[in-house]
């Protein structure tokens, strides 16, 4: 594994959404789930044309060490360790939420009294 690689954590369309635009920009990438294995056929987000993504699925992350650029994480899971060294993470679920908030908000913004205002 290489330090310029990706780890997305989620088993979600929005996680292998995510992994799906890296990897066709030419980087690396792992995605992470406690879950069970879901196929990117199954979610509906994975174009035939995108290059492989490694996947580990049914592990959770046991440690994570390092800072912004390399990241050391260990991941457990039934009778399997295994070791990634990541540049970058990405918690698809949190991306998720916070854009649903922001959504949230700005519906709520009153924009034709913000517009009638002067200066």
């Amino acid at each position: 594994m290489t330090a310029q690689q990706i780890c997305v954590f989620g088993n979600t369309a929005c996680a292998w959404d995510i992994a799906a635009r890296l990897r066709r920009a030419g980087l690396s990438v792992a995605l992470a789930a406690s879950g069970e294995a879901r196929t990117p056929r199954e979610t509906g987000r994975l174009d035939p044309g995108t290059p492989p993504i490694e996947t580990l699925f049914g592990v959770q992350l046991a440690s994570c060490r390092g800072g912004p650029g390399h990241f050391d994480l260990i991941f457990s899971g039934k009778n399997t360790t295994k070791k990634l060294t990541a540049a970058a993470l990405v918690v698809a679920g949190a991306a998720v939420a916070s854009a649903l908030v922001v959504r949230r908000h700005i519906d709520r913004l009153d924009l034709v009294a913000v517009m009638k205002t002067r200066e």
